[in-house]
């Protein structure tokens, strides 16, 4: 826990087909009584904290504690829990899942996820389980859409670098976080960036757009 303050439990809203409004509202009555704590993108969402669709946004970080910035404004703490009724209400896809449940992991708070039952704590994680499933899942998709070998056509040039929002390490995000809020220059963020991609290597200017243009979307 940050801090000595106690451990809260959260609700974090977003509209989905997968899991409607109304029903993530019943759910979150019934676990997260006091709608002060109820966050998240929708209307549902109480004001005072930031509004955002994205969960990873609504943690307090270490960048924002370097800042002198206010924990008000990210109220997730280390050792709290966060419930969502659904997978899909972490993000539309599964890598941008993934993301989110390791950003839960590696900042010591407790996602839960109530369709299939899911918690990360101390006492019992399944975390590794969960992105392991992920990756199969992942893995079976791109098998399935990858052309066969006698309809495909060799591109020349390098091999795709597989750099995503949502690839690069939790001190990446942040540092695209801290540029999309003004904080630093379009220059200093893309110089930050270098190692905090999957292959540790600098990004170009475009790259750097559209890593911006995915957390904007991811955001919207």
């Amino acid at each position: 826990m940050k801090g000595g303050s106690p451990m809260e439990k959260w609700w974090f809203f977003r509209d989905t087909k997968d899991a409607k409004i109304d029903e993530q509202r019943k759910i979150a009555e019934q676990l997260v009584p006091d709608r002060r704590h109820w966050l998240g993108g929708e209307p549902q969402a109480i004001p005072g904290f930031r509004f955002s669709r994205d969960l990873t946004e609504l943690i307090y970080s270490d960048t924002e504690e370097r800042l002198h910035k206010p924990s008000a404004d990210r109220p997730i703490k280390k050792g709290d829990i966060v419930y969502v009724s659904h997978l899909y209400v972490l993000a539309s896809e599964i890598p941008a899942i993934q993301g989110v449940i390791r950003t839960c992991h590696s900042s010591g708070v407790d996602l839960r996820i109530t369709s299939i039952n899911y918690q990360d704590n101390n006492e019992h994680s399944d975390f590794a389980l969960l992105n392991s499933v992920l990756n199969q899942i992942s893995a079976h998709r791109k098998r399935r859409n990858t052309p066969k070998p006698n309809s495909e056509k060799r591109k020349p040039g390098r091999p795709s670098r597989n750099v995503h929002y949502w690839t690069l390490t939790q001190d990446g995000r942040n540092v695209i976080q801290d540029y999309v809020n003004g904080l630093i220059s379009f220059n200093n963020a893309r110089a930050k960036l270098t190692n905090k991609t999957p292959d540790r290597r600098s990004v170009g200017e475009k790259m750097f757009q559209r890593i911006v243009r995915e957390y904007r979307s991811e955001k919207d």
